[in-house]
């Protein structure tokens, strides 16, 4: 799992942040990292996201 989280982690970085990039147009117009705070860590919400799609709960 940690191999897992360890090859993801920086695609999925890059993937927002050519997404947010789209839709601001152009570059950041605020300071990295001042945005929304996430309770969960990216290792966290991968294992919460691989959970729901294999069980299929809410």
């Amino acid at each position: 799992m940690g191999e897992l989280v360890t090859e993801l982690a920086a695609r999925w970085e890059a993937r927002c942040e050519s997404e947010r990039h789209g839709r601001r147009q152009g570059s950041r117009r605020r300071v990295a990292g001042a945005g929304p705070k996430y309770e969960l860590v990216f290792t966290d919400r991968l294992l919460a996201t691989l959970v729901h799609l294999r069980t299929g709960l809410t």
